[in-house]
Order: structure tokens, then C-alpha cells, then sequence
């Protein structure tokens, strides 16, 4: 699934790389390697949803450990958009 994603992040590791639509490159030893551009926007959106996936599990960490009940006399609220 997050294939993709893992080939940019390995040919982004200390490399620059360059969006291509013909005569792509892939993963090289290079300092920079050229990667499909439709490749490269899917695996950047991929990437994308897994760090709001674990921006968001943090909040519910956050909120799920910050309680009253928890934290007698100690207590401040977390800021609620709701």
C-alpha cells in the first residue's frame, strides 16, 4: 500500500528528487533521481494521509489522558473548535 511512498522516501534521502515523465530514474545512488510525476504526487499524498492519520491519533492520545479526574487541582482544558 505505501509502496510508493517508501520508494520516494528512499530516493529522497539525502538526494534531490525530480519530478519526470519520461526517462525516470526511480531509486538511485545518485545525488538525484528522478521519479515519475504521477508517481511522485501519489506517494506525496499517501504520505500526506499518513501524517494527519498520526497528527490525529495524537489529539485523541491528548485528549483521551487529559481529564479532570486524572489531574486533581492540576487540570486545564484542551481548546475545543467544536
Amino acid at each position: 500500500m505505501y509502496a510508493p511512498s517508501q520508494a520516494l522516501r528512499n530516493a529522497g534521502t539525502h538526494r534531490i528528487v525530480h519530478a519526470a515523465f519520461l526517462d525516470d530514474t526511480g531509486i538511485t545512488i545518485d545525488a538525484r533521481s528522478r521519479i515519475h510525476l504521477f508517481e511522485l504526487v501519489e506517494s506525496t499524498v499517501l504520505a500526506l494521509q499518513v501524517t494527519r492519520s498520526a497528527y490525529l491519533y495524537l489529539i485523541d492520545l491528548v485528549s483521551s489522558w487529559n481529564h479532570p479526574d486524572d489531574h486533581v487541582g492540576t487540570y486545564a482544558p484542551f481548546p475545543s473548535f467544536e
